[in-house]
């Protein structure tokens, strides 16, 4: 978003289908602040998936020797 995270947590907190995204991701926590914010973020991050690079090529053709 790049933006300060307080502005992030402002803006997500002031949209109702977001405080309840987060209400069920977070049910222990169930608001919209930047812990919860960086939790997602991470958990997003985790399912992103590239391609098989050169760069991959050679990492696994170095571990192999």
């Amino acid at each position: 978003m790049a933006l300060p995270i307080a502005t992030a947590v402002t803006r997500l907190a002031a949209d109702p289908a977001m405080v309840r995204a987060f209400a069920a991701a977070f049910p222990a926590t169930p608001r919209v602040d930047a812990s919860n914010l960086a939790k997602a973020i991470a958990t997003y991050e985790r399912t992103l998936v590239s391609g098989d690079t050169r760069f991959d090529r050679w990492i696994a053709a170095t571990s192999e020797r």
